[in-house]
């Protein structure tokens, strides 16, 4: 198991997260206008970055129904928002 581990260790090395200069955090949000055809529901997306790197991320399916794209892309950015809370 400890030779498992260790060749795991190695290989996965290259794989890292790397984070650039500056130190915000950005933070993305997209949704995807009534997706799921059976219900009319929309499904969000979000992922935060600090220095390039991302720190979390995450989807969502929404509760409502939204009737408009502009309503969906608000209730994204709306339930990003309240990720930190």
């Amino acid at each position: 198991m400890l030779k498992r581990l260790l060749h795991y260790l190695r290989f996965i090395i290259k794989f890292r997260i790397s984070f650039g200069p500056t130190g915000k955090l950005v933070v993305y949000s997209d949704a995807d206008y009534a997706s799921d055809k059976a219900d009319c529901k929309s499904v969000i997306a979000l992922v935060g970055l600090i220095r390039g790197g991302p720190v979390f991320w995450g989807s969502h399916k929404q509760t409502a129904i939204a009737t408009a794209t502009t309503e969906v892309e608000y209730v994204a950015m709306s339930f990003t928002a309240k990720q930190g809370q």
